[in-house]
């Protein structure tokens, strides 16, 4: 029983491992065929020697930034901002005009509603937005902190797609939140009808702006991603 126990633990061992040292073999085979390239055109006098040096110099660390610290953040950073986006539109595009459809009716409804229903409210703030962005903002921080360690050519694009995804997310700590949290909560039975209406009307069209900056973070890093070492000398 153990000796099968131990069989079937190697095997799952080895198909785990089977696909990091295929990637590790590819990005060998990358960066082998860019010497040979490099190579080639040295030896055919098209290239002087300074270019080639330095051609040769970005390919030597080709496989060692492939999976570096700043490609991982930067990864990491485009599969948040498309979570993020995908859940921001459903909410957007589903949740929202729920309260927010003809306020301040809709607002004093939507909040009757979940106080006798309980039970039956979403709570997405508390269950997901709570720790999906503030880690959206500590990835865009460590994009932004790492710009120096990616290749030369992925930086202005690593910068703009964090910055704006940090913007973004200050913003809604700052004003998304505190408002939301308003709209939802008793003041909405006290609050002129007129503010009320204003404030949600507010916050429903500067959310669909948040989604739009949001997505052009998230093309700027994916952009940054498809830009190689060869990019900087091309």
């Amino acid at each position: 029983m153990r000796g099968a126990i131990s069989t079937a633990a190697i095997l799952l061992l080895a198909a785990l491992t089977k696909p990091f040292e295929a990637a590790k073999e590819a990005v060998g085979d990358r960066t082998a065929a860019r010497i040979r390239e490099f190579d080639s055109r040295a030896n055919n006098g098209g290239k002087d020697f300074n270019e080639v040096f330095f051609n040769f110099r970005v390919v030597k660390n080709y496989m060692k930034r492939e999976f570096s610290i700043a490609q991982v953040f930067l990864w990491l950073l485009v599969i948040m901002l498309g979570i993020e986006i995908g859940a921001g539109l459903y909410e957007t595009i589903v949740v929202v005009p729920m309260w927010a459809g003809s306020p301040p009716d809709s607002l004093v409804a939507y909040y009757q509603h979940k106080v006798a229903n309980p039970e039956m409210t979403e709570n997405a703030g508390g269950k997901f937005w709570i720790f999906a962005t503030p880690t959206l903002g500590l990835l865009s921080i460590a994009v932004l902190l790492t710009n120096r360690r990616a290749y030369p050519a992925q930086r202005r694009m690593r910068a703009v797609g964090g910055g704006l995804a940090l913007m973004v997310v200050a913003f809604t700590f700052a004003w998304f939140v505190p408002n939301i949290m308003l709209l939802q909560s008793a003041e909405v039975l006290t609050m002129k009808p007129e503010q009320a209406a204003s404030l949600s009307n507010w916050w429903f069209w500067l959310n669909w702006a948040r989604v739009v900056l949001y997505a052009a973070a998230w093309l700027s890093a994916l952009r940054a991603l498809t830009l190689s070492p060869e990019t900087d000398f091309k």
